[in-house]
């Protein structure tokens, strides 16, 4: 609660001890009203704020006078200064939360995150065959950005099939689409594959001191789709006509398997080595000491480079001091639940 109506600089607060996934509040000037100031969540994600978490720094501001402003040249400087300043994007990867880390190691992994900084891109190339070919045998504006839409004429298609689409709403804020694939899949042939499963995943993981915990980004969206299939992966848009799938998608015939045989194919002697486990798009992998881990994840990252296949930075975490594998591969193994509450195009 401020005193008066006034108007006051926010900034975020900068502990060493607690890195942010991103810069919040942003730097502004804020208006206080009633004698009290409102700062807006201007991110993609929601914010969960601690009892007591000092998050930002509040300060007062004034006019200075004329013969106080001397010159503009620090102010320029330090202008220049703030954009030369890089933003990677594994900066969103938390490195050591707990410090358990020696400061030498930590500086380590952050060095090897900004090595491999185009691992962790929100915007990704796909497959890119570097481990041999593989195709799938089965929000439109940002997917087909993306490439995972394209129009039937930019890739010498004639759709044959229009696949129902669904716009569900997702837990953690935002939308997704989801294509019901179930007339096509009933004449698909399957891929034969053999799955991983829950019980052995966590037995693997078990066994480690040091963990580190990440996640494929849309992996689905990262398989190229087979030529002769996409005229039956039509879809129709509300406002761009028809669309047809080129990469792989959740519930398409064979995705499931697809993504299994990609994952094999790239990570698959890490695997065997026994210092990376996986199942679906979810990975890990271990060491008994920090040293061990960080040469475990820096070949992870080389083998995923290599192929064009990236990994999410926000579910990256290095090294937590806990960490329940359930809580994420329970939900795998959990029945899903239909909602009535969504779009159809």
């Amino acid at each position: 609660m401020v005193s008066t109506d006034d108007i006051f600089f926010i900034e975020p607060h900068n502990n060493d001890s607690h890195e942010k996934l991103f810069t919040w509040p942003e730097p502004s000037l804020v208006s206080s009203v009633a004698g009290n100031l409102r700062i807006p969540n201007l991110t993609d994600e929601p914010l969960v704020l601690k009892r007591n978490e000092h998050f930002g720094n509040v300060r007062s501001t004034y006019s200075p006078e004329n013969n106080d402003i001397k010159s503009p040249e620090h102010a320029v400087a330090a202008k220049f200064q703030l954009h030369k300043v890089q933003v990677l994007h594994s900066d969103l990867v938390r490195v050591d939360p707990d410090g358990l880390l020696l400061l030498c190691v930590k500086e380590k992994f952050k060095a090897l995150l900004r090595q491999y900084d185009d691992v962790f891109s929100p915007t990704f190339k796909g497959y890119n065959g570097a481990v041999g070919a593989l195709e799938a045998k089965e929000k439109f504006n940002e997917l087909e950005d993306i490439g995972v839409f394209k129009q039937p004429e930019d890739v010498g298609v004639t759709v044959e099939y229009l696949n129902p689409s669904f716009l569900i709403k997702k837990l953690n804020g935002g939308f997704r689409i989801f294509t019901a694939f179930a007339d096509v899949g009933r004449y698909s042939k399957p891929q034969p594959s053999l799955m991983p499963d829950v019980d052995s995943t966590l037995r693997q993981i078990a066994q480690w001191k040091h963990i580190v915990v990440s996640d494929l980004t849309k992996s689905f969206y990262q398989i190229p789709l087979s030529r002769d299939s996409m005229k039956y992966c039509g879809v129709s848009t509300q406002f761009c006509s028809v669309r047809v799938y080129v990469r792989s998608a959740m519930g398409m015939p064979g995705s499931e398997t697809a993504l299994e045989e990609l994952t094999c194919r790239v990570l698959g002697h890490l695997v065997q080595e026994g210092v990376v486990a996986k199942i679906a798009d979810d990975l890990y992998c271990g060491g008994h000491s920090p040293e061990e881990l960080l040469t475990i994840w820096e070949r992870v990252l080389q083998a995923l480079q290599k192929c064009s296949l990236n990994l999410s930075a926000t579910k990256t975490i290095i090294t937590p001091k806990k960490y329940n594998p359930r809580l994420d591969l329970g939900t795998r193994i959990n029945p899903c639940k239909p909602s009535p509450h969504c779009y159809t195009f």
